[in-house]
């Protein structure tokens, strides 16, 4: 067994670079194990200067003065970063108010399916179609019941 464990170490570790490489490997993975949560905002925020960046690259080769560039990059930046905390609530509201809703939503669906199955017995079967909202009842409850628990 140890003979075994000796030429597997001497075949894959006896390369300078291998080892160089693993150890980086390992500590790259330990890093954003670590750190991951500080990482974030650092990486979304390298992502919209990367894009500020272009928007200003862009304006300056239409022949746009470097100062009414920065200007218009910047107003735009602004202008997104303060609609998001208007429309932020109104999204918030609207989704709850659509979770809300679902049963009365499943309801009326399976009402309509009900009319369809009665009229085109050959398309739609009746058995299929209590199926089909027996599965979307027991999807929505346990949608409901992640949503009143906070994870959703």
């Amino acid at each position: 067994m140890q003979n075994l464990l000796n030429k597997f170490l001497a075949r894959y570790f006896s390369n300078e670079e291998a080892i160089y490489f693993g150890l980086l490997l390992l500590s790259s993975f330990l890093f954003i194990y670590l750190f991951g949560s500080i990482l974030l905002p650092v990486l979304v925020s390298i992502v919209v200067a990367f894009l500020l960046n272009g928007l200003l690259s862009t304006l300056k080769s239409i022949n746009l003065s470097h100062r009414i560039s920065l200007f218009l990059t910047l107003f735009t930046f602004f202008s997104f970063y303060v609609s998001l905390f208007f429309l932020l609530p109104s999204l918030g509201k609207q989704i709850n108010s659509l979770i809300q809703s679902m049963p009365l939503i499943a309801i009326a669906f399976q009402e309509n399916l009900e009319l369809l199955s009665q009229a085109y017995p050959e398309i739609f079967s009746e058995d299929g179609v209590n199926t089909l909202f027996a599965n979307v009842n027991c999807s929505i409850a346990s949608k409901k019941r992640l949503y009143e628990h906070g994870f959703l």
